[in-house]
């Protein structure tokens, strides 16, 4: 299924008709994902060395996956193993479907398809880097967006996790990038 660059923005009312048609449980474990707790075993499970039959599971999960759901996934393990390895690990896809390979081959080619969507069949196969070889290399809409948006104010030491942690004013951003397209803003995000 193709991305859509048009989709809808979630209002206030949707996201409270989301959250209401949660149960109690989903609740709690966003809470408890937001807050950091669980930490101790969330950062247990995913310092684990994944083991070979992980792996070997993951890749039979992949190669049974149907053609047309795989085929950018496929391309890339062609094309850029090695950038397999440093930017889409199938290591990253296990921990996070907590281990279940047949989820985390189905995550790893939906992302290839969108990768491939978004950047092009050349670009998508290139490091995401603005440096010279690199996805962005030379893409002065891009370079000019990060020039302009104020939105990153920090980019924070990762969270206890391992997880990212940006510091982000969205009503700057709205305001600094509302003459560039979605995809450019998608494209932006999907670099940051």
């Amino acid at each position: 299924m193709p991305f859509s660059y048009t989709a809808p923005v979630f209002s206030k009312e949707d996201q409270e008709r989301e959250l209401a048609d949660l149960s109690a449980e989903e609740k709690e474990d966003i809470l408890d994902d937001v807050f950091g707790r669980n930490a101790d075993e969330v950062a247990a499970r995913n310092k684990r060395e994944i083991t070979k039959q992980e792996l070997d599971d993951f890749d039979q999960a992949l190669e049974h996956l149907p053609t047309d759901e795989k085929c950018e996934a496929a391309a890339a393990a062609v094309m850029c193993p090695d950038l397999i390895q440093t930017e889409t690990n199938p290591t990253m896809f296990l921990r996070c479907e907590n281990y279940d390979p047949q989820e985390a081959a189905k995550r790893f080619a939906t992302y290839w398809n969108f990768r491939v969507e978004l950047l092009g069949n050349i670009k998508a196969f290139l490091p995401i880097t603005l440096s010279e070889g690199g996805a962005y290399h030379e893409d002065e809409e891009i370079v000019q967006m990060m020039r302009e948006s104020p939105t990153y104010r920090a980019v924070l030491p990762n969270d206890s996790n391992g997880r990212s942690v940006l510091f982000i004013e969205s009503d700057q951003e709205n305001i600094a990038t509302e003459r560039f397209s979605r995809e450019m803003k998608i494209k932006y995000h999907f670099y940051i």
